[in-house]
């Protein structure tokens, strides 16, 4: 991984304010480029609270290019989790 999509504002402002923390399974392909493709959520805890937030990191997120001939697929269905805890 050579970027995240993580900036102050990667918390939902109002989960936030509700005191949620929880999490999201994502997946996704990485190209040849190390850019990510077909982000989807799989589960997450609690539902629909952080679903938008972490398909919005994992877009945003780079990984070293590889060469692949033909520009073809990295890597495909990569899961990755995304945690949200909140500062104590």
């Amino acid at each position: 991984m050579t970027a995240t999509g993580v900036d102050r504002n990667s918390f939902p402002q109002e989960a936030q304010r509700w005191g949620f923390e929880g999490w999201v399974s994502t997946q996704f392909d990485i190209d040849a480029r190390g850019e990510t493709h077909g982000q989807r959520a799989i589960v997450a805890y609690p539902p629909f609270v952080f679903t938008d937030s972490a398909t919005g990191l994992v877009t945003k997120t780079r990984f070293a290019a590889t060469y692949r001939p033909g520009d073809t697929l990295g890597c495909g269905s990569f899961t990755q989790r995304v945690s949200y805890d909140l500062p104590r």
